[in-house]
């Protein structure tokens, strides 16, 4: 049965449910091996990280950035901004420097989490144009600081932000409770091939109509699936010997414009599916 609720509640609620059930893997390179996390873990970590973002200053809805291959820390900061009512702005791990100076002053980026050495690099090329810039969280104890970098932590260090205080779960809990469908969830920039890049606005009402349209017209014939949230540039969804189904009024975003407080309404129309995984014998894995 899948579990409908506002995406600040998700993992808390598949935990309570599935607990040590594996929830995702990941690929250990050092180790040359898969390596399992568990549902009670993710939701360890996603309610840590909503902790630590409370504890560095991050407000309702203020914009966090995720500049990283894929990685699991990359969905405990992710669901950690949606349990604290932050957006999420994800960039894609190639993105060079410049273009992160643009997204960074376009959002008001307040705290950047970088995967590997190359983002940290991108990132300290441009540190000094991005003025609303306050922490780089790094995801690989690897990676080589700076000999002057004074703003940076690792995601460990960022962990423990939050531990041991209660004023910050309280107040984590108290945005779940006030927690509203018409959040920003999500800012996606476009490639910006033709002019600057455009940020997408995704909202978490967005999230919740497709969930419960396709859980309606799926979940009969596929009992015991539980789902998870996926992204497709497309504008429709093709079954096997049917017709094409629009998805168009599924899934209208805004353009997010901070020069004039404003949202577009925009054409590029990321369509946000949800797909059925088998929880027995298959789980999401993190290349």
């Amino acid at each position: 049965m899948q579990i409908l609720c506002h995406l600040s509640q998700l993992i808390e609620k598949s935990a309570e449910k599935y607990g040590e059930k594996i929830a995702l893997s990941y690929r250990d390179y050092d180790r040359e091996q898969w390596m399992g996390i568990s549902w009670n873990l993710f939701a360890r970590r996603v309610d840590q990280s909503a902790r630590s973002l409370v504890a560095l200053g991050i407000g309702v809805q203020d914009n966090v950035a995720v500049f990283s291959q894929n990685k699991p820390e990359s969905l405990f900061v992710e669901f950690g901004c949606f349990r604290s009512r932050a957006a999420l702005i994800p960039f894609y791990a190639t993105t060079a420097g410049a273009q992160v100076q643009y997204m960074v002053n376009d959002a008001q980026i307040r705290i950047i989490f970088v995967g590997e050495q190359q983002q940290y690099d991108a990132t300290w090329s441009v540190l000094g144009l991005c003025h609303s810039l306050e922490h780089i969280v790094i995801f690989d104890p690897k990676v080589e600081r700076h000999p002057s970098d004074n703003i940076s932590m690792s995601f460990d260090e960022f962990l423990r932000l939050g531990i041991n205080e209660p004023r910050y779960q309280a107040e984590v809990q108290r945005r779940v409770n006030e927690a509203q469908d018409s959040d920003i969830a999500n800012i996606l920039y476009t490639s910006g091939t033709t002019g600057q890049s455009k940020g997408v606005i995704l909202l978490h009402s967005q999230y919740r109509f497709c969930s419960r349209s396709t859980h309606q017209r799926f979940s009969p014939s596929l009992p015991r699936m539980l789902s998870s949230i996926s992204f497709l540039s497309a504008t429709s969804l093709k079954e096997p010997g049917q017709n094409s189904v629009s998805v168009a009024e599924l899934t209208l975003p805004s353009i997010y414009d901070r020069s004039t407080s404003s949202a577009a309404c925009a054409r590029y129309n990321p369509l946000v599916c949800v797909l059925y995984l088998d929880f027995g014998k298959k789980y999401i894995k993190v290349y």
